[in-house]
Parts: structure tokens; C-alpha cells; sequence
């Protein structure tokens, strides 16, 4: 029965633990970008808050309302968006929290016949373990990598590599980095895109 009720503790512990570290800052991010078809939005709120994500073209006119005003809890979010509708050119999603402060991102409708939508290109990325806490493994089901990024929940990024890969597996040491997530972002030699999202501990 103690020992029972010391594992609660510990993992009741680790979950408080783990919920401190990933809910950093408030923060936006987008994927892929230049969009062609099937956007993605991630972000994340630190508190309760009143939230606004709009998209306007370069003459500031809002072509697409997501929602206004519109409480939601201290959590990560993700929202998938069809960009059909969209001309192709530069458009700024912008997320606002509250009255306090907002996040404004770039981002570019472009389709033309080189351009690979990250919705269309089989899954051929596996990274493990996750959450990871020094050595993380990359597998691309036999296909060579040429580039692999690691951003953070703003979009900075943090580790690159451009020299192409031939291995199916490989390694990275990610002690040096703080706990929280982040994105992998990995470009196929065949110009397909993956992207992943881990935690690092």
C-alpha cells in the first residue's frame, strides 16, 4: 500500500513536472510555408485567454476568420486550413490574445508543378524516442535526407543540417537543449517534407 501511494506521488510528480515545462510562452506556428493546399497551425496559450486568429492579404483586408474573442484554456492547438480559397501571394496570419499582445506570421500561397504539399507526401518520418532526453533517432524508411531543422514553438531554429544523409537511421544529441517542444522538420531527397513534433525532457 506505500508503495502504491509512492508511485502516485511520482507520477502525479512527473505529470506536474511535464505540464510546467510545456506550456512556455505563448506562441504561433505554421506549416508547411509556402502553402499550397493544406495549411497547419499550431499554438499555444500560457494562460485562460480571450483569442482572435484572422488571415489578411498585404492591403490589410481579412479574407479568412477563424474565430474572435473566443475563450480557451492554457493548452497547445492545432488548426488544419484549407488555402484553396487563397490567390496565390503573401498573406499574415495574426493570432491575438486578448488585448494584451498578438503574433504575426508570414505566409505565401504558392502551387506550382515542383511543389510537394506536406498533406500529400506519404509518411516516411520516424523519430523516437519521444519525449526524448539526449539521443534522438531519425528513420526515413530508406529514402536519403538533405536537410534537417529543429525549431522551436516560434519558429527559431535551433539545430541544421544541410550535408545530405544516405543512412536510413541516424542519431542526434539534443542534451545541450532546454526541456519543452520542438519541431523536426526533415527535407527527403525526393523534396518531400516531414515534420514532426517531440518533447524534450
Amino acid at each position: 500500500m506505500i508503495l502504491k501511494k509512492y508511485f502516485l506521488f511520482i507520477a502525479l510528480l512527473l505529470a506536474s513536472t511535464f505540464t510546467q515545462a510545456q506550456i512556455i510562452t505563448d506562441s504561433l506556428f505554421l506549416l508547411p510555408n509556402p502553402v499550397c493546399s493544406q495549411l497547419t497551425i499550431h499554438y499555444n496559450l500560457i494562460n485562460n485567454d480571450t483569442v482572435s486568429l484572422n488571415i489578411f492579404d498585404v492591403s490589410g483586408k481579412n479574407v479568412h476568420a477563424f474565430f474572435s474573442n473566443k475563450l480557451q484554456a492554457a493548452a497547445f492547438y492545432t488548426i488544419q486550413y484549407n488555402a484553396d480559397s487563397l490567390k496565390p501571394g503573401l498573406y499574415f496570419l495574426r493570432l491575438d490574445f486578448g488585448s494584451e499582445h498578438s503574433k504575426i506570421m508570414k505566409v505565401a500561397k504558392e502551387c506550382d508543378a515542383n511543389y510537394l504539399d506536406t498533406a500529400t507526401v506519404v509518411n516516411k518520418l520516424n523519430v523516437y524516442p519521444n519525449p526524448v532526453q539526449s539521443k534522438l533517432t531519425i528513420e526515413t524508411a530508406g529514402t536519403a535526407t538533405k536537410q534537417i531543422e529543429i525549431t522551436d514553438l516560434n519558429g527559431k531554429v535551433i539545430e541544421k543540417l544541410n550535408s545530405e544523409i544516405q543512412n536510413e537511421t541516424m542519431t542526434m544529441d539534443l542534451s545541450h537543449l532546454i526541456s519543452g517542444f520542438y519541431f523536426i522538420s526533415i527535407q527527403l531527397s525526393d523534396e518531400s517534407i516531414q515534420v514532426k513534433k517531440f518533447f524534450k525532457e
